[in-house]
């Protein structure tokens, strides 16, 4: 079953990627960048959907939780969004427009909260490699920071702690 984008994450694609290119030009160091708060226009249309920009939507990177709002879960879904089906690899690895055939699983987004000024929420973003050094890091996180409680694709594994039932998203229409 396909699922409906997050239309608040639609709206940060051209900076997400930006922030992505940035990133891939750097790998292995932090890149940041702040979040703007919501325009009034914005948050007035996604009120009127019955969406709460300001809301709770909890993050969670290297197994620490981030409490952040509605509107920067937005951003980092627009993040993971295009490193999956965009990038490529080559040319600052981000090429918009042409759709990866499978999901990108290499390298690895690492995405962190800060503090939020007058620009806005801090964010910052880091691309690692992956492999087995991956794979281990993963396996020595505790089950409720991972998204599966056992190895990918491993017959048994289940949704761990930090997964969430597409139903329960904001934006799908009943």
């Amino acid at each position: 079953m396909a699922y409906d984008r997050d239309p608040i994450a639609e709206l940060w694609d051209k900076g997400a990627a930006a922030l992505l290119r940035r990133a891939y030009a750097r790998p292995g160091q932090w890149v940041g960048t702040a979040l703007a708060p919501p325009p009034r226009q914005a948050r007035a249309y996604f009120t009127s959907l019955g969406i709460d920009l300001g809301g709770p939507d909890t993050y969670i990177s290297r197994g620490r939780a981030f409490p952040i709002s509605r509107w920067e879960r937005g951003f980092t879904r627009s993040l993971w969004h295009l490193h999956r089906w965009y990038y490529h690899g080559k040319d600052n690895g981000l090429i918009l427009g042409e759709r990866r055939m499978s999901a990108c699983r290499n390298p690895v987004l690492l995405v962190e909260f800060g503090r939020t000024s007058t620009a806005g929420r801090a964010v910052r973003l880091r691309v690692v490699r992956g492999g087995q050094a991956a794979l281990k890091a993963a396996e020595a996180l505790p089950a409720s920071a991972r998204y599966t409680t056992g190895k990918p694709g491993q017959i048994g594994s289940r949704p761990g702690a930090v997964w969430r039932d597409p139903s329960e998203r904001d934006w799908i229409a009943g």
